[in-house]
Order: structure tokens, then sequence, then C-alpha cells
């Protein structure tokens, strides 16, 4: 018998206030948007980096804190 051990790793994610979700929300929240429910329909969820708790997503490339908002 032939054993492989396969360690996946994240996705390690560029920026700040960001982290790997293997099922975040497809509508990223904005300040404009904090619950990120106005996209219309995007699906259930989507792999990939997503701004944690208490960020939301500037429209540019960040995710800044809601108090900045």
């Amino acid at each position: 018998f032939i054993y492989l051990i396969f360690q996946c790793k994240a996705m390690e994610c560029e920026g700040e206030n960001t982290e790997y979700q293997a099922c975040g929300n497809p509508c990223y929240p904005t300040c404009g948007d904090r619950e990120g429910e106005n996209c219309g329909d995007l699906g259930p969820c989507g792999e990939g980096c997503f701004c944690k708790k208490g960020f939301v997503f500037d429209g540019k490339k960040d995710c800044i804190s809601v108090d900045n908002c």
C-alpha cells in the first residue's frame, strides 16, 4: 500500500484585516451596506479572502474598521 499525506494550507490573504473563508458572503459588507445584503442573488457563499469581523470593504481594495465609516 502507498499512503500519501497531503497537508492543505489555507489561502493566505493580502492586505490587513482580511482572512480566508471557505464559505464567505459573496456580497462584501461596506460602509453603506454593513450586512452585505444589497448585491442581489450571488449564491449562498464563496471561497476566498474576506474582511474580518468588525471591518468592511472600502470599495477600492482594503478592509477598514466600521468605526471609520
